[in-house]
């Protein structure tokens, strides 16, 4: 193998990094609020604003700064890692803004071939197979697709008719119910269905985690796809060896 270092320059943006940085840690940008224009920017810090814009990317990718449509580029309101992160519903986990509405919608269904073969059911077993979109104000930032055998619910003891109950279970007592979870970790381009739930165009880049929940004596428990639209999440999970 041939190795070649390649000294390089510091790339113009970083001064502009670190002062953005510094500024929004010590509050001159507070938390949940705008940045002013790219204009006031570049004027305050002394950049052209192709510079500014690398820089801002970068908050972005760090998770310091959010872009929301119609609202600019938002400093991000810093959250703690659920305690038992890695037992939680993604979707209420790690947004970077505010869930304040979920509609649920569910059916009872008998499992598909890889139902089947992921959660180690029958034909004649039974489903419920729910879709979860969650919402900041009018925008929706992403929403799950959930497979779960109905003997679960029964062992629960879930009213099926209560909306609160339902919710309760699809949010929270579902993900506390379980030892541990599989995770799978992809970027998809949103399909013709997807657009249907996210709401954004066909082609659009999404997280999607599919994960299979598991009892402490390794039952599956639950089959779920989350669907997160990038710009709206940061996704940190604690890995214990």
């Amino acid at each position: 193998m041939n190795i070649h270092l390649q000294p390089t320059s510091v790339p113009a943006y970083v001064e502009i990094y670190n002062s953005l940085f510094s500024d929004i840690v010590n509050g001159v940008y507070p938390q949940g609020e705008c940045l002013p224009g790219e204009i006031a920017l570049a004027q305050k810090y002394n950049v052209s604003r192709n510079t500014l814009r690398q820089a801002m990317a970068i908050l972005c990718e760090d998770g310091l700064l959010v872009r929301a449509r119609g609202k600019g580029t938002l400093v991000v309101e810093k959250k703690e890692e659920p305690k038992n992160a890695s037992s939680s519903n993604p979707l209420t986990a790690f947004p970077t803004v505010a869930i304040d509405k979920t509609e649920i919608s569910y059916n009872f269904t008998p499992p598909t071939d890889i139902a089947q073969a992921k959660l180690a059911l029958g034909k004649s077993d039974i489903l419920l197979a729910s879709y979860l979109v969650y919402q900041s104000g009018d925008v929706v930032v992403g929403y799950s697709f959930v497979q779960v055998p109905v003997k679960l619910l029964s062992q629960l003891q879930v009213d099926v008719s209560s909306a609160d109950a339902m919710n309760r279970f699809l949010n929270e007592s579902l993900y506390a119910a379980a030892s541990h979870q599989n995770i799978t970790f992809k970027l998809i381009f949103v399909n013709e269905t997807e657009t249907e739930y996210l709401r954004v165009e066909e082609g659009a880049p999404v997280h999607l985690l599919e994960c299979i929940l598991y009892s402490a004596d390794g039952t599956p428990l639950a089959r779920c796809k989350h669907y997160m639209r990038p710009e709206y999440y940061k996704i940190s999970y604690t890995v214990r060896v």
